[in-house]
Formats: C-alpha cells, sequence, structure tokens
C-alpha cells in the first residue's frame, strides 16, 4: 500500500539529523541559524531532523503546557529562545524542510517530580516510565502546541523511545500512535510521522500502522530496503556518522557513505545521517567533508 503523504520525503533522497541537547539559556544564545542553514545546505540535504529535547526536561523551543503541567516558571525548563522557528525560517530559504523529534514520553531522566506531574506512575527501569493513558493524553497536548506553534514550518516528527517493554504494545501502541499522530496534525495536516522501537538489526519495519514512514534506527548503515514501502510505511533509516550517536570523528571509510546512499535511493529508501553539531550551530568538519561526497554522487 502506497503512502502518497511520503512523496516529498522519499522525493528528498537524503537528510540529516541533529541532537541539539545544550541544557541552559547561555548555551542556546550562540546558535547562529542563519549559518547553521547554510551549512545543512552544504550537505546536499533536503530535510533536517532536530531535537526539541530528550530526556534531562530541558527543550529549546517555549512550550506553556509543558510548563503548566509541571509547574515550572516559564523559562526555567524550555528556551525563551525558540531555536526550531528560527531554524525553520532560515532552512525555507534553502528549500530545506524540518522535521522534529521528541521522546514518546515525558522526560524520563528528569528525577520523579517531570514524569509524575505529567501522569506517569511506575518506573520501568532508571530511564524509563511505563506508558499510561494519563500520561500519553498530557505528553499529547504538550506535541499539540508545538505543532500548532509552528504549523507547516514542520513537515514531520520522529518519536523515541516507543519500546514494547514499556508499555508501547498492542492496543495501547495503537492508541498512543493515533492520539499522537492527531497532536502532531494539529498544526500541519501533513505531517508524517514515525515511531522508534529500538534498533532493529537491519529487520527495519514500522512500529504500528500509523506510521508513514520507518523510524530506522540502526548502528551502521547496511541495511537495503526490498522496496520502497514496508507494510505501508516509506522505508528510511537513520543512524551516525561519528563512533556513537553525536560523536565528531567519523568511524567509515571515505567513499562508502555515497555508496551506500545510492544503493539505499535506488532501492525506493531514504537514509539520514545524525552529524555532530556543535552550540552555535556548526558542524563537525570531517563529517561534512564525507557528506560532500554524498552529494556528489547523489546529485552529480
Amino acid at each position: 500500500m502506497d503512502n502518497a503523504a511520503t512523496d516529498w520525503f522519499h522525493d528528498a533522497q537524503y537528510g540529516i539529523f541533529v541532537h541539539y541537547l545544550y541544557a541552559s539559556q547561555k548555551d542556546f544564545a550562540s546558535f547562529d541559524a542563519a549559518a547553521f542553514a547554510a551549512a545543512v545546505h552544504e550537505t546536499g540535504a533536503k530535510y533536517l531532523f532536530m531535537t526539541l529535547g530528550q530526556n534531562s526536561g530541558w527543550f529549546c523551543s517555549p512550550n506553556e503546557t509543558y510548563e503548566n503541567f509541571i509547574g515550572a516558571v516559564p523559562g526555567t525548563w524550555c528556551s525563551r529562545r525558540d531555536i526550531p522557528m528560527e531554524a525553520a525560517a532560515a532552512l525555507a530559504q534553502y528549500g530545506i524542510r524540518l522535521m522534529l523529534y521528541l521522546p514518546s514520553q515525558g522526560p524520563s531522566a528528569a528525577g520523579d517530580g517531570i514524569p509524575r506531574a505529567l501522569g506517569a506512575t511506575e518506573r520501568h527501569d532508571e530511564t524509563n516510565w511505563y506508558i499510561k493513558k494519563t500520561y500519553a493524553q498530557r505528553w499529547s497536548k504538550v506535541i499539540r502546541e508545538w505543532s500548532l506553534r509552528y504549523g507547516e514550518l514542520v513537515a514531520g516528527w520522529w518519536f523515541d523511545g516507543f519500546y514494547e517493554n514499556t508499555g508501547y504494545a498492542g492496543e495501547t501502541a495503537e492508541y498512543v500512535s493515533v492520539l499522537y499522530k492527531d497532536a502532531c496534525r494539529a498544526g500541519n495536516p501533513n505531517s508524517i510521522v514515525a515511531f522508534n522501537q529500538g534498533v532493529m538489526n537491519g529487520l527495519i519495519q514500522p512500529a504500528t500502522a500509523v506510521c508513514d514512514y520507518t523510524a530506522g534506527e540502526e548502528n551502521t548503515f547496511e541495511a537495503l530496503p526490498p522496496a520502497r514501502f514496508y507494510a505501508g510505511a516509506q522505508w528510511h533509516i537513520l543512524s551516525y556518522l561519528g563512533s556513537w550517536w553525536g560523536a565528531p570523528d567519523l568511524k567509515y571509510d571515505s567513499g562508502y557513505l555515497a555508496q551506500y546512499a545510492l544503493g539505499v535511493i535506488r532501492a525506493g529508501g531514504v537514509v539520514t545521517f545524525e552529524i555532530h553539531i556543535n552550540t552555535d550551530g556548526s558542524f563537525a568538519r570531517e563529517q561534512l567533508d564525507e557528506l560532500a561526497l554524498v552529494k556528489q554522487a547523489v546529485y552529480p
């Protein structure tokens, strides 16, 4: 079954992902949106994933709903400066689409207070809580505010931590994925979404029928798509250029990624390269040079 909502994503062929996770107003102040967008354009990427935040409780964008739930003074846990808004506007000048990353539940590494304020009641382990309906409903309202804030400036969403062992299975997984997708589409009815169940070891597939594309988390760039769509979702892979997520080095031999990207693209898939980002929005030079080879191969 085809999914026309992903046509633009398929046609983009490849993009990049950044973990912009600097947790203080001082760090956010150094971000240069114009230089950042120019550097993304240099890579040839037609879309970019940016983290709103991860598990620390900090987010690089204002969100009144979130701060009301946790009883925080505005600006305490959310940046007063709207980094994604500035990034989206700067990227749009090059025709590059912005997509956003969020965990599938509230910040799991921010102690007990924030998760419990969002509706969590039981820990799975030190870094994860079990998903409950109240937790998901409150988190969906936080998502909805960001979606309405950005509107069509955001083309898609990637949700992390959608793990079966923390409750994202069966009817619960379907319920939560529909709830979140509706929230994501409040501001842009054409937004595409994916939910990440973790590293799939080459067996890349959608977490639920609601997914428009596969989250595709892998530790290496090796898997190839059997076809453009897998179970109705656009086949997509995400992995890192360095020795680990966010690392500034390069673990691949020069030229390998260019040939790999061509293989994925020719089979109908999409490739996302995670690249190291500094507080000011600049990238690791060695990684940029490797992406230049990808660009030359894909756009000769």
